[in-house]
């Protein structure tokens, strides 16, 4: 008996001292995924394309995207993706199948980033790109910090 009030007694202290955190996660989805998803709810697709070696990529994970106001306004109005733009394994999306593509020794990206994260002609990260309909909305490519985030998710889930 003392031990399932010991038990029920740390259950309790984890969910006070962890459960914000608990609460406050972000959902994210893959290319393949949101086909099925967007016939259930049709909503703005959200992807995130980063790079291991980008500092700016890892700052926006660490002190953007951990945002509880950021993290809710993406679960509540958009389907989004964090896709590693070096990912080797094929990707398909739309019907079509995107493959890495090296550009050197260990060196190369993805052909979905090619799609959606170019500007210019450049691909650059990270890069923020919004899709209506698999056609692009809004694109970023520089760190946003969490206010700016916070101003176009608000604005393209009201459109």
């Amino acid at each position: 008996m003392r031990l399932n009030k010991l038990f029920r007694n740390s259950v309790l202290f984890c969910l006070l001292l962890f459960g914000e955190n608990a609460i406050a996660q972000l959902n994210t989805y893959t290319f393949e995924k949101l086909d099925s998803l967007q016939k259930i709810e049709e909503r703005p697709v959200f992807i995130f394309f980063h790079t291991d070696w980008c500092k700016y990529c890892l700052a926006m994970e660490q002190n953007v995207f951990s945002n509880d106001e950021v993290i809710e306004l993406i679960n509540n109005n958009f389907y989004f993706i964090s896709f590693d733009a070096e990912q080797k394994e094929s990707v398909t999306h739309d019907g079509e199948t995107f493959e890495y593509e090296s550009n050197g020794v260990n060196s190369g990206k993805n052909a979905i980033v090619y799609k959606y994260a170019k500007n210019n002609g450049e691909v650059s990260f990270p890069s923020l790109v919004f899709l209506w309909k698999s056609k692009t909305i809004y694109q970023e490519n520089s760190y946003l910090n969490k206010e700016e985030l916070i101003q176009i998710l608000t604005k393209i889930s009201n459109l």
